[in-house]
């Protein structure tokens, strides 16, 4: 199985409701019964009906710019899916082959949009990837390995800005391995500070 739901009303005592094995899942956002699943082997996101665990329906599934899928977030309003493509993969074999090229997409999955989802923006840095990506408000926050950390202004999610970049490394994107900034939390609740986690420098703040 590739996701459990699980119950931890009893923390102690965690309940299995049910899990999801139709595709490996990478990474998972949930909202209001919904799943954004990165579906990192076959380059794809899908959204997943989990209001029952024992049924859990695909809603619809979607190939990933950069066939990398590894991580997704949902916009404040729920209108747009943003996903970070981790490295971009010449075929389906994880980790095999990646091109050092990736970024990250936005999906407007809005019911007014015309008849289907569709991607909307695309943000990339050459010889770079992200890793892994919050929202706050009208801001997206992105743990980009050697770039450090990345702020976008998605007020319009069609046209992420970027305001603020912070490198953490010291590496450079000549690298060909995954390393720098690859996880950051910016949910302090004074609004205050972002807490990044460098896997060469360790903790900044």
């Amino acid at each position: 199985v590739s996701m459990r739901i699980l119950d931890i009303s009893d923390p102690l005592h965690p309940r299995d409701l049910g899990g999801y094995s139709e595709t490996y899942v990478h990474e998972v956002y949930v909202r209001d019964s919904l799943a954004y699943i990165a579906e990192i082997e076959n380059g794809q996101v899908s959204i997943l009906d989990v209001s029952d665990p024992l049924d859990i329906k695909v809603l619809g599934r979607f190939d990933s710019p950069w066939h990398a899928a590894h991580s997704t977030w949902l916009t404040e309003g729920g209108s747009h899916v943003i996903v970070a493509d981790e490295g971009h993969r010449t075929d389906y074999d994880l980790y095999k082959v990646f091109r050092k090229e990736s970024g990250i997409s936005v999906l407007n999955i809005s019911s007014d949009n015309g008849s289907k989802p569709k991607w909307v923006a695309i943000h990339s840095v050459p010889d770079t990837t992200p890793h892994q990506i919050y929202v706050r408000g009208d801001f997206l926050f992105v743990a980009w390995y050697t770039e450090g950390v990345k702020v976008f202004d998605i007020s319009d999610p069609a046209m992420p800005i970027e305001v603020v970049s912070f490198d953490t490394s010291k590496l450079t994107p000549q690298f060909d391995e995954f390393v720098g900034a690859w996880g950051l939390w910016p949910y302090d609740p004074r609004g205050e500070y972002v807490y990044v986690s460098d896997m060469e420098e360790g903790l900044i703040i």
